[in-house]
């Protein structure tokens, strides 16, 4: 048997090699693109479909995932659904400032802090920024022990809730009086030791320093209830006696003869003094400018749509009933339609049962 034989023109071999090679050089581009320049895919799609890209950011640690903000295609159509980033919200529900970064050809990003619902604008950012360079001044030094996470919540609370939110805050970090020398400090500071270490001051030794400053610094009106709550608290000895309040009250009102405690500033700052600086702290936050339209507080707080105002936690609630109500109703449907399975099944059963039972007679 003759095999027979043929040769191409080199152009031709040329042009499959050549063919090859591209292919190889394509696909390996391509997996390298997919590799490494994952979020080129996504953008083109954001870009495409007119839809968002979601950076969500771990504030700790600084790692980030970013995706489409893909939408749940049926009912809560308001929730942009990534399983390992857990549910954010379409910021347009919000009343806060919502504004994306916008980059050219219609790509819009929100970057989202991992457990916040709502974005984050960079507005936003450089409020909160610009709250932390203020309170870096010497005339706010009071505020230093609070962490800046804290400051910003107390800056953010509502002044009918504020003097009970300080008073906490107070106690938390032992916030030092501003309006006290160091020397006044030390004098005070080895007068109480003396009393509280001296056997003939016992009645008040079961007090911390801290409490009996506080006592012997409060108006003689406020004494008899703070008093009782520290009996209260820490109950000295195993039996109180009937008429101990009344013998401490006697014994702090001898105390406060004495010339060094006698109108005594208490080293702790007193809640009304440091509603006083933390409110100063607000105004001129409010009067600083982030650019020449937007304040600082106004762009920390206000503007924020993570301070979750109260219509926000109403929309919020809202959307998250939905999601239970069509998780349910789709879990009934599948409960249904498998019933409905299992009928199918019984009665082809029975059917051939009964099929079979006919042609054996």
């Amino acid at each position: 048997m003759i095999i027979p034989s043929f040769t191409l023109p080199l152009h031709i071999l040329a042009t499959i090699a050549g063919g090859w090679i591209a292919t190889i050089i394509l696909v390996w581009f391509i997996m390298d693109l997919r590799h490494y320049g994952k979020e080129g895919f996504d953008f083109r799609k954001c870009r495409k479909d007119n839809i968002p890209y979601i950076i969500d950011c771990d504030i700790g640690s600084g790692n980030a995932i970013g995706y489409p903000a893909e939408k749940k295609k049926k009912g809560a159509g308001r929730i942009y659904h990534k399983s390992e980033a857990g549910a954010k919200i379409d910021p347009a529900i919000s009343m806060g400032n919502d504004e994306p970064i916008r980059f050219p050809r219609g790509l819009d990003i929100q970057i989202h802090g991992t457990l916040d619902a709502w974005p984050t604008s960079l507005r936003n950012a450089a409020g909160i920024q610009k709250i932390k360079e203020i309170r870096r001044k010497p005339v706010f030094q009071p505020l230093d022990p609070i962490p800046d996470k804290e400051l910003i919540e107390i800056l953010d609370t509502p002044d009918d809730h504020l003097s009970h939110d300080l008073k906490l805050f107070i106690e938390r970090y032992k916030i030092a009086n501003p309006d006290i020398s160091q020397d006044q400090l030390r004098v005070i500071d080895k007068k109480l030791d003396e009393i509280l270490k001296n056997p003939a001051h016992r009645l008040v030794s079961w007090m911390r320093r801290d409490d009996l400053a506080t006592m012997l610094q409060a108006d003689d009106i406020d004494v008899p209830p703070l008093l009782l709550q520290m009996i209260t608290k820490y109950s000295p000895g195993d039996t109180v006696p009937e008429k101990f309040p009344e013998m401490v009250l006697q014994k702090l009102d001898e105390l406060k003869q004495d010339p060094d405690l006698s109108n005594m500033a208490s080293p702790i700052i007193n809640p009304a003094r440091m509603f006083e600086i933390v409110n100063s702290l607000k105004s001129e936050a409010t009067r600083t400018a982030i650019d020449p339209k937007f304040g600082a507080f106004r762009s920390a707080l206000k503007d924020n749509p993570n301070a979750f105002k109260t219509t926000d936690i109403t929309t919020l609630e809202n959307i998250l009933r939905q999601m239970f109500v069509e998780d349910l109703l789709n879990k009934i449907n599948f409960m249904q339609w498998g019933i409905i399975a299992i009928g199918i099944i019984v009665a082809g059963a029975v059917s051939s049962a009964i099929v079979v039972s006919v042609i054996g007679k």
